[in-house]
């Protein structure tokens, strides 16, 4: 199968990344002077140099389809000079994707491939945090990831999703990091997140791949030096129950960690338990937030962004040492309920619901959420719907 990309920017080629490795060749076709901004992660830029690669693929200028052609039979993406895609009669494509940043989307491509516009569609209220550290998580195949509060900048609006949107809601241009770290190390970064909570923070950590709770009545200890980074903790952690992949986190195993070079290299909002001399680097600069972001919704959501991040996902958890009872309005409900169940009951998910919780309610604990995720043999355990229907295991 044959894709032609009209673009060969940074959005394009997130698409041609995407479709190579799965067998679809892929030819894509800019502006003589390509205007691309992140040129770093763009396949424009071989128009500009000839060749450049981007995540181990190698682009190549081609001056014709015959060109083009040769250099798909040599495992190289073929990038032309050709704004108006007049090669396309000469390629016959399978597929045309219009990956340009036009306001408008110029005509006459449709009637020659079956066309794709990569409009996106968000249907509910989008905390722009849920879908934005999945989608590092998954990128880089990490077994945690984190994304500084501060970093998000805007909400989206239910509706059509712009390229626009997105920038406002990662608008810093940082790029996706993975490194090795200790436990220890994700302790200390989750204790110095919640070190001003209830005040708000931007270093305040959004998280995928683990779960904790953060005691509120527990003043915190984190130390910091005059630049307002962190040195130690220095007495007993708010932080509590963390839980990675459903197993406690050992401070002494080492974990893949994906996040941006702010935190991860430059230490940012204070993180100096991280930065280039105390983590190993694994990947560098893989590709920028807000593509990160855009790619998610594109290739792993089909472009609309559902009711599953309608509400929050129950990853963070506040309680009192007054009560052992969590914070989440949902949740206040069920003390002291009877937290029995039986074989084959059901459970009917709601507004406000995650696995974590319907586990509380259910069992009187959520760490027992992968119980649930198992028997209903979920693919992602942070990821449910209103109106599910779960079946629920005894306890």
């Amino acid at each position: 199968m044959l894709a032609l990309i009209r673009g060969a920017g940074d959005l394009a080629t997130g698409i041609a990344l995407r479709l190579w490795p799965s067998g679809i060749r892929v030819v894509l076709t800019d502006l003589e002077r390509p205007t691309a901004i992140r040129r770093t992660v763009a396949f424009s830029e071989a128009i500009v140099y000839g060749e450049t690669t981007v995540e181990d693929v190698t682009a190549r200028l081609a001056a014709n389809a015959d060109e083009a052609r040769a250099l798909l039979a040599q495992g190289i993406v073929p990038v032309l000079a050709d704004p108006g895609c007049a090669c396309r009669e000469a390629l016959a494509p399978d597929a045309l994707v219009d990956a340009i940043l036009a306001k408008r989307k110029k005509l006459g491509m449709q009637q020659v491939a079956p066309f794709v516009n990569l409009g996106l569609t968000l249907t509910h209220g989008l905390v722009p945090p849920t879908p934005g550290i999945l989608a590092v998580s998954i990128l880089l195949g990490a077994d945690i990831a984190f994304v500084n509060g501060g970093g998000v900048r805007d909400n989206i609006k239910v509706g059509d999703i712009t390229y626009g949107d997105i920038i406002k809601v990662h608008p810093f241009g940082n790029e996706a990091c993975l490194v090795e770290v200790t436990g220890q190390q994700i302790k200390d970064a989750l204790e110095l997140g919640s070190a001003a909570y209830p005040g708000e923070s931007g270093g305040f950590l959004q998280v995928s791949g683990l779960t904790y709770t953060i005691n509120a009545d527990i003043p915190s200890s984190v130390v910091k030096n005059d630049k307002s980074e962190f040195v130690k903790v220095d007495g007993a952690y708010r932080v509590s129950d963390i839980m990675v992949g459903g197993q406690p986190l050992d401070v002494n195993k080492t974990y893949t960690l994906a996040s941006h070079n702010y935190m991860l290299k430059d230490a940012g909002d204070g993180y100096t338990m991280f930065g280039t001399k105390n983590v190993k680097l694994l990947k560098d600069g893989v590709m920028i937030d807000n593509q990160v972001l855009i790619n998610y919704i594109v290739n792993n959501l089909g472009g609309v962004v559902g009711e599953q991040y309608a509400a929050p996902q129950g990853r963070i958890t506040i309680k009192t040492a007054a009560s052992d009872v969590p914070t989440n309005e949902s949740d206040k409900v069920i003390a002291g309920r009877d937290t029995t169940v039986t074989e084959g009951d059901t459970y009917t998910v709601v507004a406000g619901d995650c696995l974590w919780n319907i586990a509380y309610k259910l069992y009187g604990t959520g760490t027992l959420y992968t119980k649930l995720a198992e028997a209903n043999k979920l693919a992602d355990p942070y990821i449910i719907y209103i109106g599910q229907i779960l079946t629920v295991p005894a306890k």
